[in-house]
């Protein structure tokens, strides 16, 4: 059982950790100047993973899923108007996230318990 959930994990993550490390290569090596752009992708990322993972994660996962993809949005578009990236821009958005996927996987473990 535990080979299959490792399988099905993998299934979604390792997509998205191929264009999460191969896109900021191809930028940082060819057009180093749009280095900015590399944050907001991952962000957008991170949202589509926690769509794809949808059939097995608690469906609570739509929000966290939905922050990642226009909070990343909001940040390339607020990076292209003022030049570049704050580290309020970029670590808040991550923070907020990654609490919001803790608070969801922690419900689906309460909710086990029951």
């Amino acid at each position: 059982m535990a080979r299959q959930m490792l399988t099905s994990a993998m299934r979604f993550t390792l997509p998205s950790a191929a264009i999460s490390t191969v896109v900021p290569l191809v930028i940082l090596l060819y057009a180093p100047q749009a280095s900015w752009l590399v944050p907001g992708i991952w962000q957008m990322v991170m949202g589509l993973v926690a769509f794809a993972a949808f059939p097995s994660m608690p469906h609570k996962i739509v929000w966290p899923g939905a922050w990642f993809l226009l909070s990343g949005t909001a940040g390339l578009f607020l990076a292209g108007q003022h030049g570049g990236l704050t580290p309020l821009m970029v670590g808040s958005p991550f923070i907020i996230g990654h609490f919001a996927i803790a608070w969801v996987l922690s419900d689906r473990e309460i909710s086990f318990r029951a």
